[in-house]
């Protein structure tokens, strides 16, 4: 029993990876297509939804959503926990409309997902770099303002297991 238990874990920790890099190659995609078009602001939103409904079609998961319109209401800064793997799923469910995320600067050089990132509009913190940060976060702001966009942060920076 435990050594099926074991091939199911890591069958699904296995599909969960292959869905995350199968669509960081689409937000790649995705984020170039819709940049041509004029519609940036998107690319990160119909990532989410591509893995949201992916992930919870193959493996699932569903996230019941209660009061969704709330996120629809920009210009806004979205804050959430970053406290497992699966806050990315959530995110996918909830991500609205001409969002974008802030993220910590390594990340903008890990191959598709970074890519993806970096083309989508995501907006790169210097954790070393406290001043950097801030006028980072400023742009963003400033961005998130003049377009009725919206900001998603995680505080803590990192999950936390």
């Amino acid at each position: 029993m435990g050594f099926f238990k074991s091939l199911k874990f890591y069958t699904k920790t296995v599909l969960a990876a292959t869905i995350l890099g199968g669509c960081a190659l689409y937000g790649v995609l995705a984020s170039i297509a819709l940049t041509l078009v004029g519609k940036r602001h998107l690319a990160q939103w119909t990532t989410a939804r591509v893995f949201y409904y992916t992930f919870s079609s193959l493996l699932g998961i569903r996230i019941k959503l209660i009061n969704g319109e709330r996120l629809d209401k920009l210009p806004a800064i979205l804050i959430s926990n970053h406290q497992s793997a699966l806050d990315i799923l959530i995110l996918g469910r909830i991500f609205p409309k001409g969002c974008v995320v802030t993220s910590k600067k390594s990340l903008k050089y890990v191959p598709f997902l970074g890519w993806f990132m970096a083309l989508s509009g995501t907006f790169f913190l210097d954790r070393s770099n406290r001043e950097k940060s801030v006028k980072t976060l400023n742009k963003a702001l400033a961005n998130l303002k003049e377009k009725k966009r919206g900001l998603f942060i995680f505080p803590e920076g990192t999950r936390s297991y």
